[in-house]
């Protein structure tokens, strides 16, 4: 598949704030560590697609910098950025004060 054929959706960030911190929240009440690792792989789901989206406009407007349409969502990224890396942070943190982080880890 080429660049071009890859498609973009703007991920709500409302939307993925929410999710991610319910994610976060369950973290906190899982009982074992297989229950964990299950919701590590779905922060990791949302992590990945909202990444992939932010990576394919951020090639898209340096690949054309008068483009406005991918010029406005760089933008709306920008905007958001401070607030993903905030979740991502806790998240980590989350990670490392877990009661399971040595089977997580391995």
């Amino acid at each position: 598949m080429k660049f071009s054929e890859f498609e973009y959706k703007r991920p709500e960030m409302e939307e993925v704030h929410k999710e991610f911190n319910a994610l976060l929240e369950k973290m906190g009440q899982v009982k074992n560590a297989a229950e964990q690792n299950k919701v590590v792989d779905e922060i990791i789901q949302l992590r990945t697609e909202f990444e992939s989206m932010m990576r394919i406009v951020s090639t898209r407007h340096t690949i054309d910098t008068t483009d406005e349409f991918y010029k406005k969502e760089q933008d709306y990224f920008d905007e958001w950025s401070p607030v993903y890396q905030g979740l991502i942070h806790k998240y980590y943190e989350t990670l490392v004060q877990s009661p399971y982080r040595s089977e997580l880890e391995s």
